[in-house]
């Protein structure tokens, strides 16, 4: 019976837990937990100063008859340890006695629990412990245990962090000395519970600011938009399953309080309120509570929003080197001071800028309604812009202020000639600006390096210390009067430079037709060269004195469009970074075609004649001349638009070779080309 009790009390959490819409199990440290007494006694009124603590054997309660003839009156005494329960919520606490005889049974007797002080080695029927309590009175018949309901009681004691529990147990003094009331109980007492440790709020505050709890006097200030309120949980039973609640109501008006569920997450819960519910100006207490899906913690300590649905006014910009005036001033890559201001509002923290519209970028004010300033350079010459906007305490925004200013043309003209790493490499500096007396250059962050204008013009050598993007800035001066700044990050590789004057889009290379490469080093001390092969093997060509080397290439069939992969090899054997070379290459020998004897299949017969045509879509063609096998090369004339139509006899069995070149009319020729075909 008890069994069922416990457990139609888990059924019922459960059920409670729908109350919050937490579909989930209980929590772990929801459960029963049994202690068993630790200590016992008894009193006996024919011996008032004898004690019987920790006595082997049963313990008498009422009258009973002794050996001695006479009607002894006894009352028993258990101490628990209760520490386990100081700290959590007690949901069921039965304290169970277990008798061992009984007068009469039939009888329904009452036998009332009392909440005692303690034990000791002393305790007798004169000195007894004080009683503090009454727990419960229970009508006792012939059941097999004794019950007693305990919550309140020891719910106030884990409350009070109490440590042991003494109780006593005895008949109503009105009926103590009816013999028909006596019993006997076992040396041992049983407490049994369903307990659980309730969950505690550790934080409070906003999404946004992060965390951000004001107080009744300083409340945070609030946009009129959805914020989530937020609170952290601790359990010291488990992480998981828990959840929270959540009450906000404006400020004297406790009658417009709003609670509502949040959603829970592992270690909180956050529910999201609109603040565009309440009117300009209203303050808000909000608080929360957590829930483990049986007992909920404590309200928080309330945080304060006040809602401001006024958002700042545009800010204004402003430059001295960049004035909006109509006029070009500054130049590419020239910094200068731009300044935002709140335009009256007290409570900006700071401005979002950009370019294009776009306002991405945040400065915060030094401190509220305080202007800041920006350090930009433009990037190019013409015009440009600058999209800034101001931003209040309750993260509402301004309208768009746009702030448009016109550049000079005063940056160099700069063109890289890349030698490589560790080698010379040029810069062609020019500027069309007037009275250019100077450039600087700066290549990454080394110092700047200043060379003198001449006629506008300045040519440089310099030296990329290493592989890589590096960024390179030209400025040019006017005396000391920094005008504008060329930038670029440029590639820095130590891979060989490919040359060709035979092989480019310009002007394809031919099938059959050789031409060269020149390859010059990207880097010191290159001794070889190697490329890679359409196999993908690496093939050598050694270096000259200058570390410079030469390729002879003939392009083969199918090698219309190819990538030269080349790197450079040092004496110590190692490679450079590979470079590619990318071109085509037309195939100017003449097409050939024939019905009669197709390059498939036996065909025709020795002594058969066949027609053949020769064509070409190259330009100035004399003539085609073409050979049979050994015979005599023989010239075939051009008709409109290139084509020629010529008979040959074929005169023997077998596979034939036809070669056709085409002559053109500067008298060269194109590569020959091998018609075979088989005779049958």
């Amino acid at each position: 019976m008890y069994a069922r009790k416990m457990l139609a009390a888990v059924v019922g959490a459960a059920v409670g837990v729908g109350l919050l819409g937490v579909l989930a199990p209980p929590a772990q440290a929801y459960g029963i937990q049994t202690v068993r007494s630790i200590g016992w006694a008894y009193t006996d009124s024919r011996l008032p100063d004898t004690p019987f603590v920790n006595t082997a054997g049963d313990l008498p309660i009422g009258a009973w008859a002794g050996t001695d003839g006479k009607t002894h009156k006894s009352r028993s005494y258990f101490t628990l340890d209760v520490s386990k329960f100081v700290g959590t919520v007690v949901h069921e606490a039965d304290l169970i006695a277990f008798p061992s005889s009984r007068t009469d049974c039939a009888v329904v007797q009452p036998l009332e629990l009392w909440r005692v002080e303690p034990i000791t080695a002393t305790t007798t029927w004169d000195n007894a412990p004080k009683q503090r309590e009454l727990l419960g009175t229970l009508q006792a018949g012939c059941q097999e245990n004794l019950s007693w309901d305990i919550v309140p009681a020891l719910q106030n004691f884990a409350k009070r962090g109490e440590r042991t529990l003494t109780v006593e147990i005895r008949v109503p003094h009105e009926v103590e000395a009816d013999l028909a009331h006596g019993r006997k109980l076992v040396s041992s007492v049983t407490l049994d519970t369903m307990i659980n440790n309730a969950p505690a709020v550790t934080r409070a505050g906003l999404d946004f600011p992060s965390w951000a709890c004001g107080t009744a006097r300083k409340p945070q200030p609030v946009g009129p938009r959805t914020y989530s309120l937020m609170i952290d949980i601790a359990d010291p039973d488990s992480q998981d399953l828990l959840n929270g609640q959540f009450a906000a109501w404006p400020v004297g008006h406790e009658d417009q309080r709003v609670e509502r569920t949040g959603t829970g997450l592992r270690n909180g819960s956050r529910v999201e309120w609109n603040m565009a519910d309440y009117p300009h100006g209203t303050v808000l207490a909000w608080t929360g509570r957590a829930y483990d899906g049986h007992d909920y913690s404590d309200w928080t300590k309330p945080c304060y929003v006040v809602v401001d649905a006024e958002g700042p006014p545009a800010p204004q910009v402003s430059s001295v080197v960049y004035p909006n005036d109509g006029a070009a001033h500054g130049g590419p890559n020239l910094p200068a001071t731009f300044t935002f201001q709140a335009s009256g509002a007290k409570d900006v923290v700071g401005y979002y800028w950009g370019r294009d519209g776009e306002t991405t970028t945040f400065i915060p004010a030094p401190k509220p309604g305080a202007s800041v300033t920006l350090q930009y350079a433009p990037a190019r010459s013409g015009s440009d812009a600058l999209s800034v906007r101001s931003v209040d305490s309750a993260d509402s925004r301004s309208p768009i202020t746009t702030y448009e200013f016109d550049v000079r043309d005063t940056a160099p003209e700069v063109r890289v000639t890349m030698g490589g790493v560790g080698v010379p490499s040029r810069l062609a500096i020019s500027s069309r600006f007037p009275g250019v007396t100077g450039f600087g250059y700066r290549i990454g962050a080394a110092d700047e390096v200043k060379v003198p204008a001449v006629a506008g013009a300045a040519d440089v050598a310099v030296v990329f210390p290493q592989p890589g993007p590096v960024t390179l800035e030209v400025r040019a001066y006017a005396g000391t009067e920094w005008l504008g700044a060329y930038k670029e990050s440029v590639e820095v590789s130590d891979g060989p430079r490919i040359e060709s004057t035979d092989f480019t889009f310009d002007h394809p290379g031919a099938i059959g037709q050789p031409g060269t490469f020149t390859f010059r080093p990207g880097r010191a001390d290159v001794l070889a060269y190697e490329y890679q092969d359409s196999d993908g093997s690496w093939l050598r060509v050694e270096a000259r004195a200058d570390g410079t080397a030469v390729l002879t290439w003939t392009p083969g069939e199918g090698e219309l469009f190819r990538t030269l992969r080349v790197r450079s090899v040092n004496a110590d054997g190692s490679t450079s970074t590979v470079a590619e070379y990318s071109f085509q290459v037309e195939d100017t020998r003449p097409g050939v075609f024939s019905d009669s004897y197709p390059d498939f299949g036996a065909s025709g017969g020795v002594g058969v004649p066949g027609e053949f045509f020769f064509g070409t879509s190259q330009p100035d063609v004399d003539a085609y001349l073409y050979q049979l096998n050994d015979g005599p090369e023989l010239v075939a004339d051009v008709e409109a638009d290139n084509p020629a139509d010529v008979s040959i006899t074929p005169d023997r069995a077998g596979f034939n070779i036809l070669k056709v070149r085409i002559r053109f009319l500067d008298g060269t020729f194109s590569p020959a080309r091998n018609y075979v075909f088989e005779v049958a």
